[in-house]
């Protein structure tokens, strides 16, 4: 018997195991217990093909669950899940909802296609970019949030915990797409930079998306580091977006 069929077969015995209390009996009525009745909160359920034989395939209930391990995933706060498209108040900021509802309707994170939204505190930059991330949780989209300093602040508390620094890194580095919210904002180090490099360069090598909102320039982003700065603006070409206050603009971003 191969690997993947004594996989099954454990399986199997498992879930027979699941249908019996300690006494022998079939526990079918405390089925309540379960969030899904018809697996057992197991996600897998036997079928017999149309050959006659026995198989397994996902429940009703997986998709669901996948969900929900998608959003514990993400890091968003029960504040930032109710930000949506229907209720953002757009103001100036038609066209900018516009391309953003464009970014997740053409599925440009598919197309590795990164976005950055700029502009002051109070635009609006952050609700859009929770909208677009919050629609592709939906869609089964793995993403991650991170607050620029809340993250670096955590990171560089890991240093003298090796396993936990090089995991929320690898998070950083590898997940399907990445929200940083309130980029480079605060005091900036040397380290800052380093790490931030190794993240951005990771995914742009890796043609993996990054979504960013920022009160910076791309001028200012550069200046910041040229390597960070060129990497996003490359990677958010299509998607280099302005959020405008009812009483604040950014300046004229010049040849960026």
């Amino acid at each position: 018997m191969d690997e993947i069929e004594q996989i099954i077969q454990r399986m199997r015995a498992r879930a027979k195991t699941n249908t019996q209390d300690t006494t022998g009996q079939d526990s079918t009525s405390s089925n309540s217990e379960y969030k899904c009745p018809i697996c057992k909160d197991r996600e897998w359920v036997d079928f017999v093909d149309e050959d006659g034989h026995e198989c397994m395939k996902h429940c009703v209930c997986h998709a669901q669950r996948e969900h929900e391990r998608s959003i514990a995933f993400s890091g968003i706060s029960e504040k930032f899940k109710t930000k949506t498209f229907s209720n953002f108040q757009e103001g100036a900021n038609k066209e900018l909802k516009a391309n953003c509802m464009e970014y997740v309707k053409t599925k440009a994170y598919e197309k590795h296609e990164s976005l950055i939204i700029m502009g002051q505190v109070g635009s609006g930059k952050t609700h859009l970019a929770m909208a677009i991330v919050n629609n592709l949780l939906a869609k089964g989209v793995r993403c991650r949030y991170l607050e620029y300093r809340s993250f670096m602040a955590l990171v560089k508390q890991s240093l003298t915990d090796r396993d936990t620094y090089q995991r929320e890194l690898d998070i950083a580095k590898r997940t399907e797409v990445l929200y940083i919210d309130d980029f480079l904002k605060g005091k900036v180090t040397d380290a800052d930079l380093n790490i931030m490099f190794e993240i951005i360069n990771t995914r742009y090598l890796a043609d993996l998306p990054v979504i960013i909102t920022t009160e910076l320039t791309p001028d200012a982003i550069v200046k910041f580091d040229e390597g960070i700065g060129s990497r996003i603006m490359e990677m958010a070409s299509n998607y280099i977006l302005i959020s405008q206050g009812k009483n604040k603009r950014l300046e004229v971003f010049g040849n960026a």
